[in-house]
């Protein structure tokens, strides 16, 4: 048998050379479409479910938040392993399933359990799948800088640094999940800004107020709502609230509670209404200074050299601020 095969190839010469030639395009070829990592990505099936925990200790937040989740996904299919950090404002619980489980399956079933638990978490806790992504799967990091000579650069750190973090939020990481392959784009460093309102004790005793009357008025603070429509004049009219705030004079002049003789009493009379930052457990730099970075993760089968080139690519078209530069 393998003698008639070494004669039709010594007789055949033509033919054996058209098929190496195809071989070695058809190699050449696929060599360009393997996907290239610089270390093999074997991270087992795992989902991960993270919560906030704003400001409960470690025991609480292990008590009633880590362990409720834990008990409710022991009872999945095909779970191999349930690994669980609680810390001062995380809650995080991964599960590992076995290799052949498809990762959105795992996804679909994991969220279908938390949804049925969000009721027994303290109130104003949220679980969230992590995203669809490993270890391995950071591939991309840039820093956003304010441009040389510009009227950002002279600000003070602490406002340099709380602006670029809202156009990191803001600008930056929406527009890159939109890039194919990308799962999720996750902030370090810098301020992420917030409104506090410092309330003062005696201001509010003396005018009958208290912090329920505060959370009353300002927990629905920027919402719009309908009110249908009226007709008039055979025209249709749509009655709506508009509840958007565009500066911190609007915050200081929402009505909080009404007085004796029937006037508002209002925000500012009780309370310092100002421009702060959320409180960070860590930082980021870049050459020594304090920065803001950007970590692009891939999404898990993905090809990470398309997939960081796509990024470089298209960072460069995002619309930036003329302040600002990565």
């Amino acid at each position: 048998m393998i003698s008639a095969w070494i004669e039709k190839a010594l007789t055949g010469r033509l033919w054996i050379l058209i098929v190496t030639i195809g071989i070695v395009i058809a190699g050449f070829y696929s060599i360009r479409k393997l996907p290239i990592d610089a270390v093999p990505d074997i991270t087992n099936v795992s989902v991960m479910v993270n919560t906030k925990t704003g400001a409960l200790a470690p025991e609480e937040v292990e008590r009633t938040v880590t362990f409720p989740i834990e008990s409710e996904l022991a009872g999945l299919p095909d779970v191999q392993d349930i690994r669980s950090l609680s810390k001062y404002g995380l809650s995080q619980v991964i599960v590992v399933f076995s290799d052949d489980t498809d990762i959105y399956f795992a996804r679909q079933i994991v969220n279908e359990r938390i949804q049925s638990i969000r009721d027994k978490l303290p109130e104003g806790l949220s679980p969230e799948l992590g995203p669809v992504s490993t270890g391995l799967g950071e591939i991309f990091m840039y820093a956003v800088l304010p441009r040389s000579g510009s009227n950002l650069s002279k600000l003070t750190q602490k406002d340099q640094l709380t602006y670029l973090r809202t156009v990191q939020d803001f600008v930056i990481k929406p527009a890159l999940k939109s890039v194919p392959g990308v799962a999720e784009v996750e902030s370090n460093g810098g301020y992420k800004k917030e409104i506090h309102i410092n309330v003062d004790p005696v201001k509010m005793q003396n005018y009958g107020i208290t912090c329920h009357h505060l959370v009353t008025a300002l927990e629905n603070v920027g919402e719009n709502y309908g009110g249908g429509y009226i007709q008039v004049e055979g025209k249709q009219i749509i009655v709506r609230t508009y509840g958007k705030i565009d500066s911190l004079k609007q915050i200081k002049n929402i009505p909080v509670k009404l007085n004796v003789y029937g006037a508002p009493v209002r925000l500012w009379q009780v309370a310092d209404v100002v421009v702060g930052h959320q409180q960070r457990l860590g930082a980021a730099t870049l050459n020594g200074n304090e920065t803001v970075l950007g970590t692009v993760l891939m999404r898990i089968n993905a090809n990470s050299r398309e997939v960081s080139l796509a990024v470089e690519k298209f960072i460069k078209e995002i619309p930036l601020p003329s302040d600002v530069e990565i």
